[in-house]
């Protein structure tokens, strides 16, 4: 549980703030609805601002204020998985929760490493004669890779181009090619200067991409590969890494999990890949993006939640500016690796008897450094029984069933 994951797709860098000060010529409904009636009774896209007189966010260097315009876009409903980030306590040398929590769609495109107490850990695979020697059939690639593809052309000749396996390639293994090269040797001695050619053998390992290219690797390439379930066989074995609609078919929860590839959660400045899968659950939400006048920025709201808002009655008006047109491109262009994304999963819970007293709470990071991990070739595993985890303060947890009753707290997640 203590390796760092191999790569991430994305630089993180430090979050922007979004825009506190409401801007002016918008033209709101008196009457408020959640989110719930608007998906009922309206259609979307449409404008709205929620109708309270205090709602921010304010975490680290980020802050985010519920009162701005927003753009409900769209509507989703998957499977997901809460999680919390694990780091080890420098003091216990045991492992602890922090941060926000952090949600997982089953779409999310990154792999990880489960826990159980049947393996000792996910075997890295280092050169192509060991995914042979272990019988893989298909593996993900977590390195720049040099190979050859090869191209047979109408007249049954092959050809080959240099190619270069980005990380994130899941690709099938085949069979072992031998190829060979011609070098050409000048010698020095004896005093009449000739050549002599001399042929090598390389020995190459015959995989296919997603598309049925023919790739050749070398045996001699420095790799790190992870063996995958395949077609065939899609149920994980105990040596595989697996995607996250893997995880929500065959796991038991709570379980722990190493991230091996994927993209980061956009906001979060600590992230050592450690993560403790606490439980499954299905969420409807709406895809939102803020109408700021220089940022835009998308956000996940629960249907369920209790808050309401007041719809811009001007929305003619207002889809001419150019805060509306960018953040309707950015929706329709981004929409599908958004959703699709994990994120950090802010609970509030305002107190409704009192509007203008709200009380946002969530788990704020801690100043536990990041963790390093260390140099083995293997993620290893340690069960939920014997891992020693600081629980989670269920003041700060979260809580999926949203409450009607407004004379109580009512709980109400955004994903960012």
């Amino acid at each position: 549980m203590s390796k760092k994951p191999e790569l991430f797709s994305r630089k993180k860098a430090k979050a922007p703030e979004s825009p506190s000060v409401v801007p002016q010529g918008y033209q709101w409904s008196n009457q408020a609805y959640t989110l719930k009636d608007i998906l009922r009774k309206f259609k979307l896209p449409c404008v709205v601002k929620c109708n309270v007189s205090s709602c921010s966010l304010l975490w680290e260097n980020f802050s985010f204020d519920m009162r701005q315009p927003l753009m409900l876009f769209s509507v989703r409903k998957v499977r997901k998985v809460y999680a919390r980030t694990l780091q080890v306590d420098p003091t216990s040398s045991q492992y602890v929760q922090y941060g926000p929590a952090i949600v997982i769609p089953e779409d999310y495109a990154g792999w990880f490493s489960t826990a159980s107490a049947e393996k000792e850990g996910t075997p890295v695979h280092t050169s192509p004669e060991q995914l042979i020697k272990n019988g893989v059939r298909s593996f993900l690639n977590t390195t720049h890779v040099a190979s050859l593809q090869m191209q047979t052309s109408l007249d049954g000749a092959v050809r080959f181009t240099q190619r270069t396996l980005n990380p994130g390639e899941v690709l099938k293994v085949g069979k072992v090619y031998i190829g060979g090269v011609t070098e050409e040797k000048k010698w020095k001695l004896p005093l009449n200067k000739t050549s002599k050619e001399k042929h090598k053998e390389i020995k190459y390992l015959l995989c296919y991409d997603d598309k049925d290219w023919e790739i050749l690797i070398p045996f001699g390439a420095n790799c790190r590969f992870y063996e995958t379930s395949t077609e065939n066989n899609n149920k994980p074995t105990g040596s595989s890494v697996v995607k996250m609609n893997d995880v929500l078919d065959t796991q038991k929860f709570p379980a722990l999990a190493q991230m091996i590839f994927g993209e980061l959660p956009a906001l979060m400045c600590y992230f050592t890949g450690s993560l403790h899968l606490l439980d499954k659950f299905e969420e409807e939400t709406v895809v939102a993006a803020t109408l700021g006048e220089e940022v835009n920025m998308m956000f996940e709201i629960g249907v369920a939640s209790s808050i309401r808002y007041n719809l811009a009655l001007n929305e003619n008006h207002i889809q001419n500016s150019d805060a509306y047109r960018r953040a309707a491109s950015m929706c329709k262009s981004d929409l599908q690796s958004y959703v699709s994304n994990m994120k950090l999963a802010f609970t509030l819970k305002p107190e409704l008897e009192e509007l203008d007293d709200l009380n946002y709470d969530f788990y704020d990071l801690d100043s536990i450094p990041s963790y390093r991990g260390d140099d083995d070739d293997s993620i290893h595993s340690t069960t939920s029984e014997n891992l020693h985890v600081k629980p989670i303060d269920n003041n700060n947890g979260f809580n999926r069933s949203s409450t009607s009753n407004l004379q109580t707290f009512t709980y109400d997640t955004v994903s960012i």
